[in-house]
């Protein structure tokens, strides 16, 4: 086998191994799109995995076989990144039951007319192993069915697309740049595979999405263990307003600091967005004793003491935020500057003692 040939190979399984690895610690996650994205990074390591064997040495039977495998992670990929993105970006209300189902109809085709080609020739008009340069090589002609499963993965990653770039146009700053990164992970691969669609008699059957799925990976995995990406779920931005003179600080149900807006930078003293990740146990520490009485299943008000000079006196409201299961997913905290207010009172008490 040739250097060249040998590179195919090895990439396509070290992208294999990455998207493997980056769909176990996904699946850990247990906040939305962390199930469809870890089954997406699983179809990935099939595609790759399998691919991989059309640049080995090995027998004629071996590489239809893998290669009639492989189209389990193609058929499956577009429609499970679509299901991430739905997840993702809170339009759950599309997973029902019978758009699932409308959606595994195409998926489902595809993969029996690939897998019976031979009584049809609909996906391939030819697929053959040749051999070239001492190695051997698959060599197929695209037939009619390729392309209408070329145009509707298209036309479903497309749509994924445009979520996804709908959903970092209405994040908050805090947000986008955690969106953007997952944008460029997603995007590489469907760049390389259009651009290996246009040169495919040149390219020898090349296709270059496989190679790109492991830096994929390696994004995801950045994301997950670095940004927090998947854990930080905007539970409650509906509820943030930008501009308002209130504190705002969103919890999951871990109580890490998930959303934070602005005006929290003027009791914090520190940009707001390097506290996310953290827990509110971390934050106040200092601030506020038995923090854990807080976090009750009903709204908790609490006065609190900024330990600073001069002291600034904060009324807190702690609401509880539930899923659509009603199940408890975080809590709202609401800090209100109530300082000139305790100051009045200290000055109208004496008076009064006068």
């Amino acid at each position: 086998m040739s250097v060249q040939l040998y590179s195919y190979a090895f990439i396509s399984i070290l992208s294999a191994l990455i998207s493997l690895t980056a769909s176990i610690m996904t699946w850990r996650r247990s906040v939305p799109g962390s199930s469809a994205l870890s089954l997406l990074l699983l179809a990935m390591a099939i595609w790759s995995g399998c691919y991989a064997t059309r640049w080995m040495d090995i027998s004629v039977e071996a590489k239809i076989f893998w290669f009639r495998m492989m189209f389990m992670g193609v058929a499956a990929v577009p429609t499970l990144f679509l299901l991430f993105t739905l997840s993702f970006t809170h339009n759950e209300s599309w997973l029902t039951p019978r758009h699932l189902t409308l959606l595994s109809i195409q998926p489902v085709t595809s993969l029996l007319i690939q897998w019976t080609n031979e009584y049809h020739h609909f996906m391939y008009v030819s697929l053959q192993v040749i051999q070239e340069n001492n190695s051997v090589m698959m060599a197929f002609v695209r037939g009619p069915w390729y392309f209408v499963n070329t145009v509707y993965s298209y036309a479903i990653i497309g749509a994924g697309f445009f979520l996804m770039s709908q959903a970092v146009l209405r994040s908050g700053p805090l947000y986008r740049s955690q969106f953007r990164l997952i944008f460029v992970a997603s995007l590489l691969p469907w760049v390389a595979n259009i651009f290996s669609e246009l040169n495919f008699n040149r390219s020898r059957n090349l296709d270059l999405a496989p190679l790109t799925f492991g830096l994929s990976g390696i994004i995801y995995v950045f994301s997950i263990l670095r940004t927090h990406f998947m854990d930080l779920i905007p539970v409650a931005r509906s509820h943030l307003i930008e501009n308002m003179r209130d504190g705002v600080m969103v919890l999951d149900a871990q109580n890490r600091v998930v959303d934070i807006n602005p005006a929290m930078e003027i009791f914090l003293e520190r940009q707001p967005s390097s506290y996310l990740g953290k827990t509110a146990s971390e934050i106040f520490d200092g601030w506020m004793q038995k923090i854990d009485s807080l976090w009750n299943e009903v709204e908790t008000r609490a006065e609190l003491k900024v330990p600073k000079e001069p002291p600034r006196y904060l009324d807190l409201r702690v609401t509880p935020l539930y899923d659509k299961d009603q199940l408890l997913n975080g809590h709202l905290m609401v800090f209100r500057d109530v300082t000139e207010r305790k100051q009045d009172e200290r000055r109208l008490r004496y008076a009064n003692e006068r």
